[in-house]
């Protein structure tokens, strides 16, 4: 990414130091008023971060003026990379009932990612979740509430992970697998038979 700063010195002799985020500082001397003097500076980072270019006069009573800018964010998409993992739910009233606390966890994530789920085998966005992409947590589950599936194939979702932009992303597709909650073994438990004769 390149920046131009145009200056223009109003106030006489003096020098000034120009400060641009992801350049080297240095420094200018002007030996006349009204001489104007433009600045560009290249290969800065595309970050799509708000940037403050800084110049600061010496010599005059001008002191120090700075301009605000938006780096562009980079044009090349960068693909996140991930690791999605998929966790059954557990059982619970002795066993016998599914909770509904199935799990969709990624690691290995980069700063910055976001993210967005739907059931099923192919991203839906018009029935994603959260409705918007949303920053991944910092322990990566993304949900923890999913219910049992009906059928003993499981329910498949489909995690969409986004890299800055929304048309840079990943979609990977994983089957939460059915859990099979049942009845505990029987406790055999030993009798005696007496006959009493009276």
């Amino acid at each position: 990414m390149t920046v131009t700063l145009t200056v223009t010195n109003l106030d006489g002799p003096t020098s000034l130091t120009v400060a641009i985020p992801g350049a080297a500082s240095f420094v200018r001397s002007f030996s006349v008023a009204d001489f104007t003097y433009t600045v560009v500076a290249n290969g800065l980072n595309s970050d799509g971060l708000n940037k403050t270019a800084t110049v600061l006069f010496s010599g005059t009573t001008c002191g120090a003026a700075s301009q605000t800018y938006t780096a562009p964010a980079a044009c090349s998409c960068v693909s996140p990379v991930f690791t999605l993992t998929a966790t059954a739910v557990t059982c619970s009233g002795n066993g016998i009932m599914p909770n509904t606390d199935g799990r969709l966890v990624v690691s290995d994530f980069g700063s910055g990612y976001t993210y967005q789920y739907s059931a099923g085998s192919a991203f839906d966005a018009t029935a994603a979740l959260p409705v918007s992409a949303t920053a991944i947590p910092a322990g990566g589950v993304l949900v923890g509430t999913l219910a049992n599936p009906a059928t003993a194939a499981g329910q498949p979702y489909t995690v969409r992970v986004y890299n800055r932009g929304s048309d840079c992303y990943t979609d990977k597709t994983i089957t939460l697998p059915q859990t099979i909650c049942v009845c505990p073994a029987p406790i055999c438990l030993p009798m005696v038979i007496r006959r009493v004769v009276r």
